[in-house]
Order: C-alpha cells, then structure tokens, then sequence
C-alpha cells in the first residue's frame, strides 16, 4: 500500500511576529495530530460503520474488509488458509495490526478479539454446480460450525455471510437449515436473500446468496432485515477493459454463430467456440454485462474485441469484482484469475453493510459482552416470598381493575380484510382507541390472522408489524399489499364461474397442496380457498395439508375493493412469519401489542384432527403468551389480549392492570348471538430507582439478554424462528422434526 504523505507550508519562523508564530505552532500541532491519526487509523465519525470492529474469515484476497472498510469499519482479525491468497491478502492490508491466522479449526475463541461485525464467504466448493456437491461429506462444508463456535463465544451484533445459490437447494435445503436454524439457536434472526452483482453497478452477473444475522437485541421488530434493492446506473464489459491489453489468439473463424442468442438480453451473446456449450466457449459483445466469474484462468466466457475472441485480464476481473485500481494483484496470472474468481463482489457487501448500519446501528446499543462482564445478579435472586425478577413488582399483589361492559359494533362492513375469518377483530380500533397510551410510533400483532384489526389501527401508527405462524397467510398478505393490481389481475383468472363448484374447490385444493411454499400461485390458492371455504376456516392436517371444507360461498368474485383499501392502508407494515411468543418478546419501551390468541387452548397431548397451521397452539403456549405479556409491560410495552370472559380466562391473566368487558355479535348459521369477550390490559410498569441505575437491568431489557428470557421454551416451541425456507424439505435425520418459520418483509418476498 502506498505511504501517507501530506505537505505543510513551512516559512522561515525567524520572519513571523509573535501572533503569526503562534498561529503557525498551532497551524502544525493540527497537521501532526491529523497525521498521528490517520496513520493509527483513526475512525471517520462520518462514516456509517466508523465506531465497528469486526472479523474477516474464509478472508480470501479481501472482498469483504475492502467493502466494510470504505464504510469506516477496523478489521482486528483475518483468517485464511490458502498461501497464496494471504500473500494478496497482506500485501494490500494491514496485517502486523492484529491476528493473521491460517487455519479457522485450530483458532481458539478466547483469542479473537471482541468485535461488533463477522464476516465470511465460508467455501462454497463443496456446494456449487462445478464442485461435487458432496456437502456435508466434504470437510469443506463442515466449515460453519467454526463460525458458530466463534460466534457462540464472542456474539457479535451483525453476521454477514456468502455463499452460492446451491448451498440453499442441496439436499432438498438441509444445509441452508442447519446453518440458519444454529444462528437462530444462538440467538440471531437470521435473513437471506439472492443478490446478483449487476444489480450494484458491476458488469457481472454473478448472483451469490448472502445470509444476514442480527442478535436479537438489535435486531427490529419481527426480525426481518430489508435488503438493499440495488439499480441505477450499470457498466458494460466495455466500461472495463484495459486500454492497452493484447489482442487475443483464437481465430474468429472458430466461433459459430449461436441462434438462440437473444440480442436483448444483458449478456450479449454472439456465439459459441467451435460449437462447445460449456460456459467457458460462450463468445459475447463487451457491450453487455459478462457471465460469472469462477475460480479458473478460462471462466467468465469470452469477449469479441477488436474482432478477436480473448478472455478477460486479471486487472479487468478485478474491476468485474468491484476491487479498486490500487488493489495489487497477485504476480501469478492464474493464481489472480482464480482469486478474483474466488471473491465476493465488493459493491454488493457494501450496499448490505451500509443498509445494516442504518437499520441496526443507528444508536448504540449495549453490547452482550458488556452485560456479561457485570455480575450476573445485582439483586436477590427470586424466592418464594417474591415474584420473579423480570415480573411487574406490584402486579402480583394487585387485581385487575374491571371496567364497565361495552358493546362492540356492528358497522364493520367495508372495514374488514378482503378474506372471510373466525373471529375477526374489525370493530377492535372503535373499542380501544380510547384507551391507547398517548404516543403512538408501533403496533404488534402477533397473532396477524386477517389483519382485519390491523388495518383500523394503520391510521394511528407509525409502523405496523403483522406475524403469523401460517406461513402461506404471511405470503399472501405481503402478495397482495405489494401490489394489489396485479393480485386483482392474477385472482380474476381464479374467480371463475368454472371454479364456483365443489369439485373445482376440491381440486384447486389439491393443487395448492402441491404448490412449494413461497410462490405468488400458492399465494394467489389461498385467496381462493380461504374465500370458498366453510365459514373462512383455516385448517390443516398433522401433515402440514390444508383441509378446509367447501362452504358455498355466496359471492365468487374477487373482493377488489377489499384488496385495495388492504394495500393501501397495510402497504407499509411489514408482514412476518414468525412465531406469536416470539414476535410478542420483540416489542419494547413505548410499542403497543395486540393479542388475538386461539381461544380455548388445548391442553398437551389432547388430539387435534385439524389445526390452523401445521404447529399448534396449546395452552402451555398460552401460559407462556401471557408471562410475555407481562415481561412486555415490565419493559414499557402496553398489551391488549383478547379472550373470552370467563372464570378461566380470568384465571389465567392474573396480573393485567384492567380487564374490558365486551359483548361481540357472532353469527352462528342463520342465527346471530352475543357472545361475552374481554380484553386484558396490561400497562408499562413503573420503575424502581435501583432497577433504573443497574447497569446490569440496563443491558437486559431486551428479553434476548434478560436472565429470565425463556430460551429453552422458545426453542422447545419453535426451532429457527426467522430462518427462511426453514419447512421446506425433508428434516434433517440427526435431530426432530420441528417446526421453522420464515421471515418475509413485503419488500423482498420470495415468489
């Protein structure tokens, strides 16, 4: 790397009056202690990951710190086994500065330095189409769980990963899994997301799969991380060539002419080399973008320039990288051909590290590792005398204030979402808006069902979060509010007079139960079977198969007003699938929470023949729902529960501040009863001054940090609650079969 140097004006002192003499000594202390500065490698403040430390492993030649060190972060360890790649990898950073080690299985986690940010394409040879595939049979795809053991140990605030699109496929997903599902464990919430390098400006088109870890207590509500969308301008192969590169070799009577090329498409195919139809023989125009890039002198295809058929330059790989002009090459061709190959492409990592930086370290948070340094307790522990530390410390002694009986209302049509459901909570704004706290910036609802109370509130907050455990219901909601005209045009195709029978309805059924999850024609089955079966019910089988039963439904067409006021008024939330318990630990000081649990809960072990979603709901859940409500208060989150108003129900909320009575109208058949409802209020609880000056209680009002956090109940429940694509394919052998969610952010949903 080139030498800092800076020139100072140094007149002759001897010819200065006093004050130009001062002024000149002040003139040089400020240019010393800028130099000092930035020779220690002072922070840029300005700079959104300025104050960020952070581990480059599986470190290659440097793609990720080139990225995360233009956005101001400081490296304090890189890992690397390939000789050769150290060699680039030292010879365009730093590494007297901290650890270089070799081999990440015989690093020792106490002797990584603590870090805010890790980061690692872990190898992917083992995964990818010119690699065997061999997975978890190749030592190399063993290799995550040298990250996890880091990770366990240190905690670092932000994970970045990468790795190619068929690590996600392999085996049906089960690698994808177990590496998402260890991150979830070790309390991450773990996104992922295809990014293809033409996309961030690179004439490349080079699509990688990067997973994103955020610990919990940084992370937002509902866990889902937005990636950046990328856009704009974009080079051609043109934009990057060397000016004063050799003509190629190949005889341009060796290209035959490819007529299936498409001349509008980004890659400018003009043929093939004598005829092979490998993706090293493909010959196209540098005035498109270029194939991508692996790890061999030949890959990336071949260019037509100045009429000959040449391969690209080690220096115009790594301009396709996104490396900058000052990056020195390895003195190896093949060696630097196969190292531009083999890295990420920088312009991507930085686009995800920047939208990281803004979303999850605006404001400092309290480090894991700094809470840990404090004793344990700074209190008692609990005792039979006392509730637990955590609860509300009045709530225990006092009982809930009931307040006088309502009425819900009736003039709800035109207000509901655009799919029929059991139990919907239209009327829920008309009722409660009195009683929400004063400032309103989020709205929880865990428990999203319809989102027919979600919409009455959208008006009134700033952020709307909708999680459910259905996660054909998340995907459909997020379809439909991304873009309700299409969903309109695709539905119209659906809601046919062909399609208004039962055996239409019995048959679309089987056809949605066939459908992978995730697809905008699985999203668009739903509709329709949720708006032709009995009564809008939605069930499923022990299997994970939609059982609802056809119901004769009254008007077969698509609601579209209904779908357009949903778009509009909940095209901002954000819709994830997750996990009631979990997506109700999220809210925090000043959110509010709207509980619409499955009332009447089963008890464990009591048999289900058909359930709302392939996991259940018991009455262990709720108990554990309910103890969250009040870990939420107690962190200055206000909760409403709904639940019908009987002795048990009463029983079972204790601690809320105020109980509402209400009278809902339900129609049963033909006939139309009051049904006796009631929602559990529970306020933020009041501080103690020796709660607020520990440092301890501090750090842990996240329930991920909090001692009484519930982790293995959480586990027990759900097992990788944000982990993407984490039901598909067979489980794996080595463990139980459990339930794994998926988190989708309408603006990346996968269909």
């Amino acid at each position: 790397m080139g030498q800092f140097s800076v020139s100072v004006y140094n007149p002759d002192a001897s010819c200065l009056n006093k004050t130009e003499a001062e002024e000149l000594a002040c003139l040089r202390q400020w240019a010393s202690d800028k130099l000092s500065h930035a020779k220690a490698g002072k922070f840029d403040q300005k700079k959104p990951l300025a104050d960020k430390r952070f581990i480059d492993l599986f470190a290659g030649i440097g793609g990720f710190r080139s990225a995360l060190e233009t956005l101001g972060a400081t490296c304090v360890l890189s890992c690397e086994i390939d000789e050769a790649a150290r060699e680039t990898y030292a010879a365009n950073f730093d590494v007297s500065a901290h650890p270089f080690p070799s081999d990440i299985t015989t690093l020792d986690a106490a002797d990584v330095p603590d870090h805010d940010i890790l980061v690692g394409g872990f190898p992917y040879q083992a995964f990818s189409i010119k690699g065997n595939q061999a997975g978890d049979d190749d030592p190399r795809g063993k290799l995550f769980f040298e990250i996890a053991r880091i990770v366990a140990a240190k905690r670092p605030g932000l994970i970045l990963l990468e790795n190619v699109p068929q690590f996600v496929k392999l085996d049906g997903g089960m690698y994808a899994r177990e590496a998402e599902q260890t991150l979830a464990r070790l309390g991450y919430a773990v996104s992922r997301k295809a990014m293809r390098a033409v996309d961030f400006g690179l004439p490349q088109l080079r699509e990688r799969v990067f997973f994103v870890a955020i610990r919990r207590d940084i992370a937002p509500p509902g866990n889902v991380f937005a990636f950046p969308v990328g856009g704009g301008h974009r080079l051609k192969v043109a934009d990057i060539l060397e000016p004063g590169a050799p003509n190629g070799t190949i005889n341009p009577a060796r290209v035959e002419l490819d007529p299936t090329r498409d001349p509008a498409s980004l890659t400018r195919r003009i043929g093939k080399l004598d005829g092979r139809n490998n993706q090293d023989a493909v010959v196209m125009s540098p005035d498109g973008v270029g194939l991508t890039l692996a790890a061999s002198e030949t890959s990336g295809g071949l260019y037509l320039i100045n009429g000959i058929p040449r391969g690209l330059t080690p220096r115009e790989r790594a301009r396709m990288q996104g490396f900058p002009e000052s990056f020195v090459m390895h003195s190896n061709g093949m060696q630097a051909c196969k190292q531009f190959g083999n890295s990420v492409a920088v312009p991507v990592v930085q686009a995800i590290a920047e939208a990281a930086a803004k979303q999850y370290f605006k404001q400092k948070k309290p480090c894991i590792k700094q809470a840990q340094s404090v004793e344990l307790r700074d209190q008692p522990l609990p005792t039979e005398e006392g509730p637990p530390v955590g609860r509300p410390p009045a709530a225990a002694a006092t009982e809930p204030v009931m307040l006088g009986e309502v009425i819900a209302p009736n003039n709800t049509a035109g207000k509901g979402s655009y799919i029929p459901w059991a139990g919907a909570k239209a009327w829920s704004v008309q009722v409660l808006q009195s009683l929400l706290p004063e400032s309103l910036g989020r709205a929880f609802f865990p428990f999203g069902g319809a989102a027919s109370d979600a919409i009455g509130y959208a008006d009134l907050f700033e952020e709307i979060y909708i999680a459910d455990i259905n996660q054909d219901l998340v995907n459909m909601h997020a379809w439909v509010a991304s873009n309700p005209e299409h969903a309109i045009r695709t539905l119209q195709r659906l809601f046919t007079a062909r399609n208004g029978t039962k055996k239409a309805f019995l048959r679309l059924s089987a056809e949605f139960n066939k459908e992978a999850p995730g697809t905008e024609r699985r999203s668009a089955l739903f509709v329709y079977l949720l708006r032709s079966c009995f009564r809008g019910n939605c069930t499923y089988d022990e299997a994970g198969q939609f059982t609802g039963s056809y119901g004769q439904p009254k008007n077969g067409k698509v609601p579209e007003k209904a779908i357009r006021r949903f778009s509009e008024k909940l095209g901002k939330a954000c819709f994830t699938h997750l996990d009631a318990l979990t997506a109700l630990d999220a809210a925090q000081s000043g959110d509010v929470v709207f509980l619409d649990p499955p009332y009447c809960p089963r008890v464990v072990g009591e048999k289900a023949h058909k359930k709302y979603n392939a996991a259940e709901f018991t009455k262990a859940d709720y108990e554990a729902m309910v103890r969250g409500a009040e870990r939420a208060a107690a962190r200055g989150a206000t909760v409403f529960a709904h639940d019908h108003h009987t002795s048990d129900t009463l029983a079972l909320h204790p601690n809320a501040t105020t109980v509402l009575p209400v009278k809902v109208a339900r129609r049963l058949g033909k006939n139309r009863t009051a049904a006796n409802e009631a929602i559990f209020i529970y306020r933020p609880a009041t501080e103690s001054g020796a709660e607020k000056a520990s440092p301890r209680r501090a750090a842990n009002r996240n329930p991920a940090n909090d001692e009484n956090f519930m982790l293995d109940e959480v586990l027990q429940r759900v097992a990788g609650s944000d982990c993407s694509f984490a039901t598909e394919g067979a489980p794996s052998k080595t463990r139980s079969k459990t339930t794994g969610l998926r988190s989708v952010a309408s603006n990346h949903i996968t269909i």
